[in-house]
């Protein structure tokens, strides 16, 4: 992406045309930093043989075209991503909920993010600020001990209703992923994985991250 980049929905006042969509990632985050169109009420025109017959009418309103600028902002650091991830649960899926962040999980360091999804499935959250291939071989092992110790999870979240029976899910995010990251993942059929690039942008004095799927 380049360092600036403007997003224009411009609606024509002689022949009225939907403003294009939003490019991909893009709209599950409008609604956050779009303004809402400014109506304007402009004179409807008339000859003067009607203005001088007809009543004066009431102006439509018409939509001020709006534009979304995203800045590249500097490097974020892992607790900005924390936060952003935390506060928009349901960015980059329908239902999701954050239980926990940091969670330690002894030899294999910490889980960015336990969360659970609409059925109440375990779902653990990697990210990276960086590319990096130990991405993969981190999640992994975190997997690794979240189905061996899914019951003590079970307990230490009590007042969650957690899917024990389901096997828990991978959420793997980086802002860019390596060749060889999916070439090892497209060979991976448990668990299941959702490789997710993001960018973190500032936006109308602001933060703002864009989500994007990817397949291995």
């Amino acid at each position: 992406m380049d360092s600036t980049e403007k997003l224009h929905g411009v609606n024509h006042q002689d022949s009225p045309r939907p403003a294009k969509p939003l490019g991909r990632g893009l709209q599950d985050l409008s609604h956050l930093f779009l303004p809402h169109g400014t109506n304007l009420s402009n004179p409807a025109n008339r000859s003067e043989g009607d203005a001088a017959t007809s009543e004066p009418t009431t102006a439509q309103p018409e939509s001020r075209p709006s534009s979304l600028l995203l800045k590249s902002c500097t490097p974020a650091n892992r607790n900005t991503v924390t936060k952003l991830l935390t506060d928009l649960e349901g960015g980059f899926e329908a239902g999701l909920r954050v239980i926990d962040t940091g969670l330690p999980c002894s030899p294999y360091g910490q889980i960015d993010l336990l969360a659970l999804d609409r059925s109440n499935q375990l779902i653990i959250i990697d990210f990276e600020i960086n590319e990096s291939d130990g991405l993969l071989l981190r999640g992994m092992s975190h997997f690794d001990w979240a189905v061996h110790n899914v019951f003590n999870i079970r307990r230490m979240y009590a007042l969650e209703t957690i899917n024990v029976l389901a096997e828990p899910k991978l959420v793997l995010l980086a802002p860019q992923f390596s060749d060889v990251l999916h070439s090892v993942g497209r060979h991976i059929n448990s668990p299941k994985i959702d490789f997710i690039r993001y960018h973190v942008a500032d936006v109308g004095g602001g933060v703002g991250i864009l989500f994007e799927r990817v397949t291995p």
